[in-house]
């Protein structure tokens, strides 16, 4: 998920039941406001969980919850606007993930925001302590 809480935008990326230790949480905080934007937060949110599932090695079948459907489909086609880079960076990720574990099946879904789902309310409180 990303926040942009206060001055700054935040990303984060939850695993409610990760196999080391029940919930895993990576966040990461992006800067001012002034210089970024809540979706490349979005977006970094994708990258975290990536990395996340990179820390799974059994898992076959992942997938990854966002609320924004701009950043899934952003993340999918990458294109020149704002947000390049990371979504390329989502790209080159992938691929890397595919390369290691060929039966990886990686999904973006898009789920309500603010509606009560617990990992995305999770994501979103990590977004915002970024």
């Amino acid at each position: 998920d990303g926040s942009g809480e206060g001055e700054w935008v935040g990303a984060a990326a939850v695993c409610c039941a990760h196999p080391l230790g029940g919930m895993v949480a990576q966040r990461a905080r992006l800067g001012p406001l002034s210089e970024h934007t809540v979706f490349e937060g979005e977006l970094v949110g994708v990258l975290l969980a990536l990395r996340i599932v990179e820390s799974i090695p059994d898992a076959n079948d992942v997938a990854i919850c966002l609320d924004n459907q701009s950043a899934i489909t952003r993340a999918h086609r990458p294109r020149p606007k704002p947000g390049q880079l990371i979504t390329s960076a989502i790209q080159d990720e992938v691929q890397r993930l595919r390369e290691r574990r060929p039966d990886l099946r990686l999904r973006l879904v898009w789920v309500p925001g603010h509606e009560g789902v617990d990992g995305n309310e999770l994501a979103d409180a990590h977004a915002k302590m970024a």
